[in-house]
């Protein structure tokens, strides 16, 4: 078996923390620019406008058209409450709409409007056009009794990524990295041009569950990839800016989507773009480091000889490559590597469940995991809900997390994992709840403790991959932590 300090020696000859590595890393960490349109794309797609009942349906809105009556007159007279916010959105008033045409006397109008009238459940609904053309909240009506399905769409998305970070971390392990990220990569577009055409919601929402698949797999693998070229030295350092990329498509996607207000061609750009990880398939290398370890020296050698050579190392000719593959395949020879290339990957993943230290180790990574996703998540889709423009507040959700990334790359290299990790954690919360104690109307005071936690939990999500990755074999079990 080859051991990891065999397997470090190899990749520190050529170089471990030269221009390959950053050649590598901007590579591998693009591919978040991408999946970060997917990850909160929500906020657009499924956003709900203001909407109440439509009423006076067939000839009776006829007459109404006819007799030159607003939406927001037929709304008044028509809908329980008043003003935008307060207008019940799932019941009207029981009438004979068809008499309106008749009564053109204002003061005959306002008794009509003044006598208490029963109300009845909305079969259909009239939604305010002025912010949004349509979203799937608009073409399926997922409001009212069907709210809950709209809230489906990002949820049916993140089990996409709950799977998908496991299958295709069972396939970069037994497969390769590279054969992981390109299956990824495709069904990553897929996914969301499937959507972009869907005839129904849930053609729909199975095609929201295929993009988290292919975006869990995609950006979890590539993060794997990544470390695995990197040396110990800048490994943490670039494990935090490997967020960097997707807070760039944070700031981005408001963008796009505020010249786009139609959410199926929001989703058929979004898909369109993603095109570009087709160039993986010519531009990213397998991981030397699985291939040693899964006894493939022979083509470990070329990547280990372009790494060398990107690198610098001019002293490291032919001859010493092949020197240095021939000890360490003498060693997995001696150390009987065949058992250990030929295990079956699922037996590797019950590796992590077989002492009560590693039991410990993966129980606590995921809660981390799903505390720290719920916290980002939970800040990322709801800040630009809450009461400013949503383009607007979505886009310094983003730009916040520039500073937050570059804080973090600095604490990472001073303090230990688990102060950086609790600390930022504790103050991040600490903002969350003291948006409770503030009254719902004071928008700009929550909206402002908001980015202060977003600010701190952006830390603490990005310490989530490093500590993880550090804390189990790389290559192994670092794409299922994120399960």
């Amino acid at each position: 078996m080859v051991s990891p300090i065999a397997t470090q020696n190899a990749l520190d000859a050529v170089g471990s923390t030269g221009r390959w590595q950053l050649l590598i890393f901007a590579i591998t960490s693009f591919s978040g620019f991408f999946t970060s349109f997917h990850h909160l794309g929500s906020v657009f797609l499924a956003a709900s406008p203001h909407h109440w009942c439509k009423v006076a349906i067939g000839a009776d809105q006829d007459v109404l058209s006819f007799n030159n009556w607003t939406s927001e007159r037929i709304r008044d007279y028509s809908i329980p409450g008043s003003g935008d916010s307060s207008y019940d959105k799932c019941s009207y008033y029981d009438r004979n709409y068809s008499l309106a045409f008749f009564e053109t006397n204002q003061w005959t109008m306002d008794l009509v409007a003044a006598v208490p009238l029963r109300t009845l459940p909305c079969e259909s609904w009239t939604y305010d056009n002025s912010e949004f053309k349509s979203t799937v909240v608009t073409t399926w009506d997922l409001v009212c009794g069907k709210s809950a399905l709209r809230s489906l769409v990002q949820a049916i998305y993140m089990g996409g990524i709950f799977f998908g970070t496991f299958v295709y971390g069972y396939v970069s392990d037994r497969y390769g990295r590279r054969t992981a990220i390109l299956a990824a990569a495709v069904q990553f577009i897929g996914g969301p041009f499937l959507a972009s055409i869907s005839v129904n919601y849930w053609w729909f929402i199975a095609a929201r569950m295929l993009t988290g698949m292919g975006s869990g797999g995609i950006f979890s693998v590539t993060f794997v990839l990544m470390t695995e070229f990197t040396g110990p030295k800048f490994r943490d350092v670039l494990g935090i800016a490997y967020q960097l990329p997707f807070a760039l498509g944070y700031i981005t996607l408001p963008g796009i989507a505020y010249f786009i207000r139609d959410w199926n061609t929001l989703q058929l750009v979004l898909s369109l773009l993603g095109l570009i990880l087709l160039s993986y398939y010519w531009i990213i290398p397998e991981s030397p480091r699985w291939l040693i370890v899964n006894g493939r020296f022979e083509e470990a050698l070329p990547i280990l000889r372009k790494v060398a050579k990107v690198n610098g190392k001019k002293d490291i000719d032919e001859n010493t490559l092949v020197q240095l593959m021939s000890r360490v395949s003498k060693q997995a020879t001696d150390g009987g590597n065949e058992e250990k290339k030929n295990k079956p990957g699922l037996k590797i993943f019950a590796d992590l469940f077989r002492t009560r230290q590693m039991r410990k180790r993966i129980l606590v990574s995921y809660a981390t995991w799903a505390s720290a996703s719920m916290c980002y998540y939970g800040l990322s889709l709801k800040a630009p809900t809450l009461g400013f423009d949503r383009y607007l507040v979505a886009f310094l959700a983003g730009i916040i997390e520039f500073p937050s990334l570059a804080l973090g790359c600095i604490i990472i290299r001073y303090l230990p994992r688990k102060v950086n990790f609790s600390g930022t954690f504790f103050i991040g919360g600490f903002a969350c709840l003291l948006i409770l104690l503030l009254p719902s109307s004071s928008a700009w005071g929550i909206t402002t403790l908001a980015l202060i936690g977003k600010f701190f939990i952006t830390i603490t999500y990005s310490i989530v991959y490093l500590y993880t990755s550090e804390m189990f074999q790389i290559g192994r079990a670092s794409c299922r932590e994120r399960v």
